[in-house]
């Protein structure tokens, strides 16, 4: 999956510009996609104005097939069934509502509506039926962490990858802090375990959510210690090896560490949290040799919502 371009959607400027992009991107790759994708932008991006006031527009490519994105943190959608039935719409869209994207023949429109204590909003896809998936995931840099808890910090030949329990502000600002800790912190994956106990201290004391906890050396081996639900996949020569660390949450039930040592010459190193699937992750990773440093954030359009970090290693050139 790759993004093609990505839309801040602030006023109607804005949903003109879109429009336009996308219009002539779509003219030379997609030309039968143009007049449908053009009108779901529309509607997607009055959608956002009227009831978020900002959002983003994101146009996606997949298996040489083309998908349309709507994320924003606005209030949701109370009743998403009525909103997909034909003739419902509340007053200020284009008048045809989300209903009139859910009916078109030889499309689906996937819709979700979160409401929780400290996030809401609504994810929108917009994608043609023949493209076959179970679920469908977009990635975000895991800066953009008003999305969830996920966060990578880099400190000379040491990366810290981390999944903070939850979503949203809460989960932001416990990755922010925790972040914050290994900025003082000697890093030596010699004394990594006094480090991992050290931080389940600061986090109960600090009242913040527990993590999964990762810490990366990388020189010409690459040195992981782990704590919780982690995968690491290994990829020499085509052949994927995967290992597994289940060791507690920092902050919460802390039962020890894991570690792995791997050469890297001829090897990939993909580290990746429970909320990733094994499928994706491998999809990923089988297409990433030219990759050497990536976190993604993945917001999947399926009945469970998760955000959770990918890293994947590979040996500089």
């Amino acid at each position: 999956m790759k993004i093609i371009n990505k839309f801040k959607i602030k006023s109607d400027g804005d949903l003109l510009y879109c429009k336009i992009e996308t219009r002539n991107f779509l003219k030379v790759h997609k030309p039968e996609y143009v007049e449908n994708y053009v009108f779901a932008l529309m509607e997607l991006g009055t959608n956002i104005l009227k009831y978020a006031g900002e959002g983003e527009l994101w146009l996606i490519a997949e298996e040489n097939e083309y998908m349309i994105a709507a994320l924003d943190q606005g209030e949701g959608i109370e009743d998403i069934n009525w909103a997909l039935e034909e003739g419902n719409s509340s007053s200020g869209t284009l008048g045809i509502g989300l209903s009139s994207l859910n009916g078109m023949e030889k499309f689906i429109l996937s819709v979700i509506s979160l409401n929780e204590d400290d996030y809401n909003g609504t994810a929108v896809l917009f994608r043609p039926k023949n493209l076959k998936r179970d679920y469908v995931s977009i990635h975000r840099n895991y800066m953009d962490l008003k999305y969830g808890g996920d966060f990578l910090y880099k400190k000379g030949k040491f990366f810290i990858i981390g999944d903070v329990n939850g979503h949203g502000l809460k989960a932001q600002r416990s990755a922010e802090k925790i972040v914050r800790f290994f900025k003082e912190k000697v890093l030596s994956c010699v004394i990594v375990d006094d480090i991992f106990y050290e931080l389940h201290e600061y986090i109960k004391a600090k009242s913040l959510r527990g993590v999964v906890l990762s810490i990366v050396e990388k020189t010409k081996y690459v040195n992981i210690c782990g704590v919780g639900n982690l995968k690491i996949l290994v990829k020499e020569l085509g052949n994927v090896e995967i290992y597994s660390q289940k060791n507690g949450i920092v902050g919460e039930v802390f039962t020890g560490i894991s570690e792995y040592s791997f050469e890297l010459e001829n090897r990939v190193i993909c580290i990746f949290t429970d909320g990733i699937e094994d499928t994706l992750a491998r999809k990923i990773f089988l297409k990433s040799d030219d990759v050497f440093l990536c976190a993604v954030s993945a917001v999947y359009f399926s009945k469970t919502v998760d955000d959770k970090t990918l890293l994947i290693l590979k040996e500089g050139k």
